[in-house]
């Protein structure tokens, strides 16, 4: 078995190491959707939850399609991503991307003050599989709007 065969949770932890470079034939496995369909892929050693877990999605094509829609930031170029909550008093650094903790009334109040001064509405896109790093970080960016 070489390394791009082993459980892709075990590669995460080795190549999330500083220093270490993420063979592509390791990201392959995730863009071609066999990752993400590991049951109809025939590899259930990709299952996050066991052998027994079909996947994210049912069909390799299904994840192909789906993964094929979600942005990225390529080449990688954000300088910092500030997670704001409620709580929070001063900023010294201009993120590239912020995200909002906070609770519905708070989000209601900056939606509409976004609405008050653009005129336009929001128009949310959100996928279950990469929310945070495609929807909340890379559309916001690529697209220079709220999501």
């Amino acid at each position: 078995m070489t390394q791009i065969d082993s459980m892709y949770t075990d590669m995460i932890r080795l190549f999330g190491v500083d220093g270490l470079e993420i063979p592509v034939g390791f990201v392959k496995l995730f863009t071609n959707g066999t990752v993400y369909a590991c049951h109809d892929a025939g590899r259930p050693e990709f299952g996050l939850f066991g052998p027994d877990d079909g996947g994210r999605f049912s069909r390799v094509t299904t994840a192909r399609k789906a993964i094929s829609a979600m942005d990225a930031i390529q080449p990688p170029r954000t300088q910092g991503v500030f997670f704001y909550s409620i709580g929070f008093k001063a900023l010294d650094l201009f993120p590239d991307i912020v995200i909002l903790n906070v609770r519905p009334v708070e989000l209601t109040k900056r939606l509409q003050s976004y609405q008050y001064v653009t005129g336009r509405p929001v128009k949310a896109h959100m996928n279950p599989l990469r929310a945070v790093d495609a929807d909340l970080i890379a559309r916001p960016y690529l697209a220079g709007e709220i999501n």
